[in-house]
Parts: structure tokens; sequence; C-alpha cells
């Protein structure tokens, strides 16, 4: 089967004006250059990662041609020339002993409440990438709660062509009285069990409700400092929650401040909320208090150390719930 070649012209990133052409250059470097490396020097699949699929697709397939027309072979034996003696060291070292899994670890929130569930979903498919290009990944993952206490630890194997799917939001107690839902935090790491591409398995949480449903993948954690968002104050239609996992075991020093202009201007009815968060704990805060004139505000999270920080949206009653990530 053909595989059709997109135009040098279309984007491969767009958020990173990164051309199909421009990554076809870069791939053909003298030095040559892996998946990872095109990420760290163009900047793309670092702001939406919608595109991250389509760039380790891109990189595989153009990486079969270039070893095809010997592209590869001659920028390996230039790169083999230049190589340091720490360079050899190691291509010895990896010679010698087995590889090992490189893991990622990713995070995601749990909701729990009347007409709310929250899934854990991990997908194995193999699209098309060429046989033996998908390897079976073990997924382990650590259910926790708001206070960071562990619920359930588990382990599955996820083969090419199958699904995981984990209704986490049952593991964790019914809201307190006046609390719109309780919250926790999914940790999951995986694990291929051979060299090859990690395709669709990157997890996403589901989050039921009565009339609705949304999803959003799963990330690393947040750098620490200050995060921004920007919203529209529609209190009679929607509430806004911010959502804070301490990706961390060390308690997490924190704050929500709003409101703010787009630019950044402090509002004279500036809300300052600070606390401190246990090891691997979730803590939600509703937005209230916006006055009416503020049409346009922008909202600011401060974290002392890595955290992941989200911005869930709902309708009054809670009947549609969309969570999306900065």
């Amino acid at each position: 089967m053909d595989v059709k070649q997109e135009s040098d012209l279309e984007p491969l990133c767009s958020c990173a004006n990164l051309t199909y052409g421009d990554a076809r250059k870069l791939l053909a470097r003298p030095s040559g250059m892996t998946y990872d490396q095109l990420l760290a020097e163009t900047g793309a699949g670092q702001t939406c990662t919608a595109c991250l699929l389509n760039m380790e697709y891109f990189c595989s397939s153009e990486g079969a041609a270039a070893a095809a027309t010997g592209l590869v072979t001659d920028a390996s034996l230039k790169a083999q020339e230049r190589r340091s003696l720490k360079r050899r060291l190691y291509d010895w070292l990896d010679i010698v002993f087995p590889l090992i899994a490189f893991n990622r670890t990713n995070f995601i929130p749990i909701l729990c409440g009347p007409d709310i569930e929250t899934n854990l979903r991990v997908t194995n498919h193999k699209l098309l990438f060429k046989e033996g290009h998908n390897p079976p990944f073990k997924i382990r993952y650590a259910i926790r709660n708001a206070a960071g206490g562990l619920l359930k630890r588990n382990t599955a194997l996820v083969g090419v062509g199958e699904e995981l799917s984990v209704p986490v939001s049952t593991f964790l107690d019914p809201p307190e009285e006046g609390q719109p839902f309780s919250i926790g935090m999914v940790e999951i790491d995986r694990f291929g069990k051979f060299p090859g591409n990690r395709g669709t398995t990157r997890p996403q949480v589901e989050i039921l409700s009565k009339d609705g449903s949304s999803a959003v993948h799963s990330q690393a954690y947040n750098s620490p400092g200050d995060i921004w968002f920007t919203a529209q104050n529609r209190t009679d239609e929607e509430r806004l929650f911010v959502i804070v996992l301490n990706t961390s075991r060390a308690d997490l020093v924190f704050s929500i401040a709003y409101p703010f202009s787009p630019l950044g201007v402090a509002a004279d009815s500036l809300q300052v909320k600070q606390g401190t968060l246990a090891g691997k704990g979730a803590y939600v805060h509703e937005v209230t208090g916006i006055a009416p004139d503020e049409l346009v505000y922008s909202l600011r999270a401060q974290i002392g150390h890595a955290a992941k920080v989200m911005l869930l949206c709902a309708t009054p009653d809670l009947s549609r719930i969309s969570v999306d990530h900065p």
C-alpha cells in the first residue's frame, strides 16, 4: 500500500510553524537527527501537543525511506568519525547491556459525584506503523484521593490492538456535603516491551456527566512558576474550576489569583487563594466573585515546584463538563 506523502508546504506542527519540508531538511542533515532531537530543536509538539502522533509517524516513515536510499548510512559513517571517547563508551555500554524501557509518566484528575464518573483509557492501535513497530505496553497506574492517599495500584499489559479502561472514580468517596464533587489523581507509567513507537498509547481521561462527556489527553507536570488562563465571565451559563495535582511526594505551596486583565494587570477586586497541598494530593477551587463588568479576565496559578494545573468548565448544574490543560 502506498502511503501519501505530504507536501513540503503543509504544516507538521502549526504551533511551531514547522512544515513537512522543514522537518525533512533537518532529518536529512549529515549528522542525522532523532525524533526527540527534532522536537527539542524545533519546539514542535510542546504547545498543544496535538501533532505528536503525526510527528512520530513522520519520523518513522522518513527514517525508513532515508535508510532505503542510503542517506542514513552516509550520515552514520560521518558521525562515526566525529564520535568522542565518551560517546564511544556509551555506545559500547548499549551493546553490552540490555535496553531498558524509557518510562513516560502522566497525570490525570479524577472527579466523582452525583452523575459524574471518570475513566482512565489507554489504547494501543496499530494505525499505519509497520509490523513490529508497535510494542505491547506495560501500564502501571496508581489511584489516589485528594490527600494523596493510595487507593489502588495495578499493572496491566496492553497489547497491539487492545484497550485498557479503568473506572477510576469508583475508588473515591462521595463528595462531602456542600461540595460539587470529590477529586483525586491517577499517576500512569508506560513501558514498551521492546523499542518501537508509542503511537496512540498516551493515556486519556474521560469524564461522563448527566448530559455529556468530555476527554483530554494526559500530560507530564507543569514547571514551577506562573500558569495563566484567560476566560469569559459567563456566570449565568457556566462554572469555572481550577484543578491542582501535586505530582511530587513533597508538599506543594501554591496560589490561585484572579481577576487580572488579559494583559496581566491585577484588578482592584483581586482575590488570592493560597494553600499547601500534600504530596501526590489533588485540589479543586471554584472561581467566584468576578464583577459583572469583567467581561474577559485572566487567572494566574503559581506553583512552588513541578505540578499539574488544569481548568474545568461546567454548566451550573454540572450536567455537562469540559476539562483542559494550559
